[in-house]
């Protein structure tokens, strides 16, 4: 038995849920790749597709897995109360809702409407079951006290929020599992401190499977994505940590002076991206639930990053808010608000800054995968096409696939190579035309 009030207890239990669940992810991970492949559920690209091959989904299966062969075990070895134990089972209800929802919206195409149905559902079971809810705004705004009607609406929202908004910046490779890793990495310790044993476990347990499932994500060779199976799971539980660490920060021996400025800071990407994006929409006229490429992380590749540089930037730019929040400790809550309010925009918005100051300009097809571009060789009597390789690098003016010296060396007159200013609509041509023949060794 590991007694989480203890801080031994609770390093132990803590470290447990990370070796568990990620040892588990390494054997359950490869077995779901070769199923998938097997029976050919495979993530088809198309014309929003951030990738020119067909990729195995279902990644989110590997995640809710190791996640429950590991959270409940642990949860009973903590010897945790009636009330806890209540908890436990209504966020796996809750969880298993959502999984049975992203299985069957990963196979077939599922209604929104029905989605939003089945978040409601789940967010409505912890909130009356497990009474997990948003009580109070700590005096942000000046509220207090909710009614109970207003906290339950309010928090049935707040679920609905960032679960979507999970579902939304699942766009590129990692970049949902390391906002997972940053926003439990940043509730961990808070839970170790005040010997909240059910909350650490959901969390470190949460990073293990994460982390294994981000061993395959990111490989070049066993490449696995999440699917609505894993960011309506995930998005779900990370709420459910959120709010917790809200509810408990007042009461707890160990307390952060500020919970609701810091919890805006560790939520600030997905949230931000999510209206960010719902504004274009509206703006557009277009419905909230069509999907498009007006994303933060699709504007970073289209400046030319890769989805591993796209990623890291954005983890980056939130960690440096969340660090903000911290150093500022002293501040009062509304000026730390305030100051995340500010700083978030400002931060998601410096890679734009850079890649412009830089000289790169945005591309309209994707630049993350090892793209066959074609350099038009213009001949007197006919044309020529050599074919070559490369990954577009968008820079001014031009499509740098061979180099000026190599051309020489090939004896290719050098007024005969066009460049993507004076080609550009004979290249995209050409160019789309031999993405979609192409497969990639990923």
């Amino acid at each position: 038995m590991f007694d989480p009030t203890t801080v031994f207890g609770a390093l132990i239990l803590g470290l447990a849920g990370l070796a568990i669940p990620f040892l588990l992810s390494l054997r359950i991970f490869p077995i779901i790749i070769i199923t998938v492949r097997a029976k050919n559920l495979m993530d088809e690209p198309g014309a929003r597709s951030l990738h020119g091959n067909k990729v195995p989904t279902m990644g989110g299966v590997g995640i809710f897995i190791s996640f429950c062969l590991t959270a409940i075990p642990l949860s009973l070895m903590a010897g945790l109360g009636e009330v806890e134990l209540l908890k436990l089972l209504s966020v796996l209800a809750s969880s298993m809702i959502l999984f049975f929802l992203g299985v069957k919206d990963d196979l077939i195409a599922l209604d929104p409407g029905k989605k939003i149905i089945g978040q409601v559902i789940a967010a409505l079971l912890v909130i009356f079951l497990a009474d997990i809810r948003i009580e109070s705004f700590y005096g942000l705004l000046g509220l207090d006290t909710l009614p109970y009607w207003v906290s339950v609406m309010v928090t049935v929202l707040v679920f609905l929020v960032l679960i979507n908004a999970y579902n939304l910046i699942d766009g590129i490779d990692g970049l949902a599992g390391t906002i997972t890793l940053i926003i439990c990495g940043s509730l961990v310790p808070f839970f170790l401190l005040n010997g909240e044993g059910l909350y650490l476990v959901l969390s470190a347990t949460l990073i293990g499977s994460t982390v294994g499932f981000l061993l395959f994500n990111l490989s070049s060779k066993r490449r696995l994505f999440m699917g609505d199976t894993g960011s309506l799971f995930m998005g779900f539980l990370v709420a459910f940590l959120g709010i917790s660490f809200l509810g408990s920060n007042h009461v707890s021996a160990v307390a952060v002076s500020s919970g609701p400025a810091l919890l805006l800071a560790i939520f600030s990407f997905p949230i931000l991206d999510t209206i960010r994006v719902c504004f274009i929409r509206i703006w557009n006229r277009k419905s909230l639930f069509k999907a498009d490429r007006n994303h933060i992380h699709h504007r970073l590749l289209g400046l030319g990053m890769q989805h591993r540089q796209a990623t890291s930037a954005i983890a980056l730019m939130n960690l440096i808010i969340i660090a903000t929040v911290l150093i500022l400790n002293d501040l009062s809550m509304h000026e730390q608000v305030f100051i995340v309010l500010c700083l978030s925009p400002l931060c998601y918005s410096l890679p734009f800054a850079m890649g412009y100051a830089m000289g790169m300009a945005s591309v309209k097809m994707p630049v993350d995968v090892p793209v066959i571009t074609t350099t038009i060789m213009a001949e007197k009597q006919n044309t020529k096409f050599v074919n070559h390789t490369d990954t577009v690098r968008p820079f001014k003016n031009a499509v740098y696939v061979k180099e000026k010296h190599q051309l020489e060396k090939e004896k290719y007159p050098k007024e005969k190579v066009e460049t993507f200013g004076s080609g550009r609509s004979r290249f995209l041509k050409k160019a789309v035309k031999t993405f979609k023949n192409y497969k990639s060794t990923n």
